[in-house]
């Protein structure tokens, strides 16, 4: 499933009231239905849990780190039940997969202008249908935003904070 929405970074700063409404959509509200599938698809032995993520919350940056924060949250949790199907039916039974596309560049001003990094609709849709096919855990669409993110998370914090990445 997909469920998430973006925000203004400034206002989730500004104002905790946002800054709650950005964990609850793109945490809290997903987190609860993950588990609730979860234990659906664990009593039955067999099945995909296939959760739309985010690149965001593969590192903290300036422009979108409370949606990133919230995106990384439930990115560990589809891992954690992705660990935990794993553990109880080893070779088989159901799996949980996050896919993380880039952006998309509806709501990303910044994204349009880098309109060569985007993730297309189709693209997330052939990867969602891959990750509910073969498993994961995790899966990033299209797939280059792999080894673009692992630069990303690895590149020292000292050259983080001088980019606007």
């Amino acid at each position: 499933f997909a469920i998430g929405a973006p925000y203004e970074q400034a206002a989730a700063e500004r104002d905790v009231a946002v800054l709650r409404e950005v964990v609850e959509v793109n945490f809290t509200t997903p987190a609860r239905w993950v588990m609730a599938i979860a234990n659906r698809l664990e009593a039955r032995g067999s099945g995909s849990l296939v959760v739309v993520g985010s690149v965001s919350g593969d590192r903290g940056r300036r422009r979108n780190h409370a949606y990133g924060a919230a995106k990384a949250g439930l990115a560990t949790l589809v891992e954690g039940v992705a660990h935990r199907f794993a553990l109880r039916f080893p070779g088989g039974g159901p799996r949980a997969v996050v896919v993380k596309p880039g952006p998309s560049g509806k709501r990303d001003a910044a994204a349009k202008s880098r309109g060569f990094l985007l993730s297309s609709p189709l693209t997330v849709a052939r990867a969602v249908r891959r990750a509910a096919d073969r498993g994961g855990p995790v899966r990033y669409a299209p797939w280059w935003w792999r080894p673009v993110m692992a630069m990303v998370r690895l590149m020292p914090w000292m050259i983080v904070r001088r980019l606007d990445i």
